[in-house]
């Protein structure tokens, strides 16, 4: 009988461990004690919501599935500029403040990479 517990124990340890399919994208936003988050997407020229999360204490977090790479906003109390990053399969952390979201630090998201390269590379006026 404890072989059989100490097994699923084991299994469960180890599927516990295991990489999730999908992303988690966790962040911070300095300045900001409560608010909504609106996470949208770019298809062609249209802009769509897709979730809206809520911000506590400045802190937000939200989960989901991509087959690719998508580019991404996150739009926040009604800010005029959004944070702008590729989303994909893995953790992603956000840190920003509210004074300059377009400003935003983005880890765990290789293919936003590329996307930070050219925006630090171009004149912000």
């Amino acid at each position: 009988m404890k072989k059989f517990i100490y097994t699923i124990l084991t299994i469960a340890l180890v599927a516990s461990c295991a990489p999730k399919d999908g992303y988690v994208v966790e962040g911070k936003i300095k300045g900001l004690e409560k608010g909504e988050l609106y996470v949208k997407t770019l298809s062609g020229r249209d802009v769509t919501t897709i979730d809206t999360v809520q911000i506590e204490d400045g802190e937000f977090e939200f989960e989901g599935k991509v087959d690719e790479p998508q580019i991404h906003l996150l739009f926040i109390n009604g800010k005029p500029s959004p944070i702008v990053f590729f989303i994909e399969n893995s953790a992603i952390k956000i840190k920003a403040d509210i004074d300059s979201l377009e400003e935003a630090t983005i880890k765990g998201s290789k293919a936003n990479i590329p996307w930070a390269k050219f925006n630090s590379e171009m004149p912000l006026k």
